[in-house]
Formats: C-alpha cells, sequence, structure tokens
C-alpha cells in the first residue's frame, strides 16, 4: 500500500536570533500544530493520512499557517530562516492501488511563491 508523509520544515540552521516562543506566538501555533527536532528544527502539521492527490495532504500539512503569509515571510526575514514543504511518497511496484499524484495545484505553488518555501519531493519506489 502506497503511503506518504508530509510537512512544513523550518530550517533554523543559519540563524543566529531565532527564538521559538516568539515564533509560534507569531503564528498562533499551539504545541498539537509542530515538533522540534535536531537543533530546533521545526515540523509543522505533520499529515501521514495518505491521499492519492498529495495536494489534498499538501493543504492538510498547512491548514494551520495557510492565512499567515506574511507572518512567515516576517519571520523569515527576521530570523534567517529557511522554509521546506516536505513531501515524502513511497511507492510500492506491487500494489494495486494508483500512483500518487505529484504535481501541486495553483494555489499550492502560491502558497510556495509567497512563502519564499522551497518544494522538497523524497520519492521512494520499492
Amino acid at each position: 500500500m502506497h503511503s506518504c508523509l508530509t510537512y512544513f520544515y523550518v530550517d533554523v540552521s543559519q540563524s543566529t536570533n531565532f527564538n521559538l516562543q516568539q515564533f509560534c506566538t507569531a503564528l498562533s501555533l499551539t504545541e498539537d500544530d509542530y515538533l522540534v527536532c535536531g537543533n530546533s528544527n521545526l515540523r509543522i502539521g505533520v499529515n501521514s493520512s495518505y491521499d492519492v492527490d498529495l495536494n489534498v495532504m499538501a493543504r492538510a500539512t498547512l491548514a494551520c499557517i495557510w492565512q499567515q503569509r506574511t507572518t512567515l515571510v516576517d519571520l523569515k526575514n527576521h530570523f534567517g530562516l529557511v522554509y521546506y514543504l516536505v513531501r515524502v511518497p513511497q511507492i510500492y511496484t506491487d500494489c494495486d492501488q494508483p500512483n500518487p499524484l505529484l504535481s501541486l495545484d495553483a494555489d499550492v505553488v502560491a502558497f510556495l511563491h509567497e512563502t519564499g518555501t522551497l518544494d522538497d519531493l523524497d520519492y521512494y519506489v520499492y
């Protein structure tokens, strides 16, 4: 059975002044909205509820920050952050399910463009 993981990744490795509390408060994030990993890097909106259309998964991942585009840009510039939309589909060749749709719809691409977010697609075939 195919699967996929999506999340919004905040890379703080280049920041010299990152403040997790200030970042989360500005975006109205609760502790249920994100995971801290590594050197304070964040995974926001982690989603493993597979849908053949990865846009559905991406929108679910971005839901808690979808309306926060200006704030995301301000925080990115203030703290020197790098943003990624991470999509990790796992495709099994012996599976009868249709393969996932990897192309992003215009509204998701617009969100990435407006917030300076990079698209990170890690595609695994088994």
